[in-house]
């Protein structure tokens, strides 16, 4: 289950974004407001996805040095010391 940050950001990519585009298709709204939604669902979908995408690859990335450099061991893995973590994570 992704943090509440990522879900907000799965919710902007895939419900909010959408919804406005599809919002802005509607010819009894004016010009102006069909261009801003438009824009405004769009922007949103690109922004969130390339932050979602960075967060993700970050995730991956931490977990595959932490499982690099602490191996499986006889009594499974090692819990990670915070200062690993911290080295290890990116500031967005």
């Amino acid at each position: 289950m992704p943090g509440k940050t990522q879900l907000i950001r799965l919710l902007d990519v895939f419900l909010f974004g959408p919804y406005m585009i599809n919002a802005s298709l509607d010819k009894r709204l004016p010009d102006y407001y069909r261009l801003g939604l438009g824009a405004v669902g769009l922007g949103t979908i690109i922004y969130n996805g390339i932050n979602l995408l960075k967060v993700y690859q970050a995730e991956q990335a931490t977990l595959g040095n932490w499982r690099s450099q602490n191996g499986r061991r006889r009594r499974g893995l090692r819990a990670p010391d915070l200062n690993q973590l911290r080295r290890y994570s990116v500031n967005l």
